[in-house]
């Protein structure tokens, strides 16, 4: 696998290691978004709401009604649980609304 990339923009050449941890979370995340359940996914939501939903937004979508579901189940348990299933919920939600614009 080619690990490093050479970029080349008016006479400026700019040498880029594809190993680095951003580089890998970017590469793991294209291939969630483009795998075939994501597409899937995004098919099924499409059709409960009535237009067209990009591989991406559907797992936005997914993510924010997983929260909000764990929030209701465990919700209960304590002051830290409840916080960080808030914060998580409010992550979610905000990962939704830069999607619609």
């Amino acid at each position: 696998m080619k690990t490093t990339a050479t970029i080349e923009m008016k006479n400026v050449q700019k040498s880029i290691n594809l190993n680095t941890p951003a580089n890998v979370m970017f590469r793991i995340g294209s291939a969630i978004t483009n795998s075939r359940m994501a597409t899937m996914l995004a098919v099924f939501v499409s059709a409960i709401l009535g237009e067209k939903v990009s591989a991406a937004r559907s797992l936005h979508l997914l993510n924010a009604i997983t929260a909000a579901f764990c929030a209701f189940l465990f919700g209960g348990f304590s002051f830290l649980v409840q916080t960080l299933l808030l914060v998580w919920f409010g992550v979610a939600y905000w990962q939704c609304s830069k999607d619609e614009k």
